[in-house]
């Protein structure tokens, strides 16, 4: 992913790419390991009693959206199984500031860590799926997180006075060679535009625009893909 991706509404790091609690609509059988681990994170979440079924009996173009506790805080210790842990010690508290500089960042970088890994696995989900499907993904962040610079934690201060790691946040694309084919948008194409500053804004018209979908509300303006399909 990216270094330290803390952070809404603020700037992205655009990334093109070479989950839930537990609202995912797949069978767990047809899960990848990595996905089936977040739908037993507990109750916070509740799965949906109509589910899609196989997706290689699927009639229809089909959006699945999985909502990611990721690094949320201050529990950053339970963003991570055991066995993802790569950083330690860590901080296992929820009170943020008894905690060492170095033990706190160890909790976020794992939390970081697994995200990266689930994105991976979805994306290998995905490939999976390529005989059938002309297949995507999205992820986007909603907000990022202080970690104790200048005695800020968390995150939620008003957006003129919440610093960059608040607000700094990645939006990565992945597209198979045969959504590229169908939709002319190129990974190459999107990769000459990394650095270009994006918000939240451009969200809903990206994903209507990358998903062909013809709505009034749509502006081209701010669907960041559109260059690229034009390309």
């Amino acid at each position: 992913m990216v270094n330290r991706p803390r952070s809404g509404q603020g700037y992205f790091v655009w990334k093109p790419y070479s989950s839930p609690p537990a609202s995912l609509p797949w069978p767990k059988s047809a899960t990848p390991p990595a996905i089936r681990s977040v739908l037993n994170l507990g109750s916070r979440s509740k799965v949906p009693t109509t589910r899609l079924g196989s997706p290689s009996k699927m009639k229809r173009d089909t959006v699945i959206v999985i909502h990611l506790l990721g690094s949320h805080g201050p529990a950053y210790s339970q963003r991570s199984p055991a066995a993802y842990k790569r950083f330690l010690p860590e901080c296992t508290s929820v009170n943020l500031q008894d905690c060492s500089r170095e033990t706190l960042l160890n909790a976020y970088d794992n939390s970081i860590a697994y995200t990266d890994h689930l994105l991976a696995s979805t994306i290998g989900w995905l490939k999976g799926q390529s005989a059938a499907w002309d297949t995507a993904m999205v992820y986007v962040a909603d907000h990022g997180e202080s970690l104790g610079e200048n005695n800020l934690y968390l995150h939620g201060l008003p957006y003129a006075l919440a610093p960059d790691v608040q607000k700094h946040v990645p939006w990565i694309t992945w597209l198979s060679p045969a959504y590229e084919r169908r939709s002319g948008i190129t990974t190459a194409c999107l990769q000459s535009a990394r650095d270009t500053r994006i918000s939240h804004d451009h969200y809903f018209h990206s994903v209507v625009g990358l998903l062909g979908v013809q709505v009034g509300a749509y502006r081209p303006g701010l669907d960041v893909y559109a260059r690229c399909a034009g390309a």
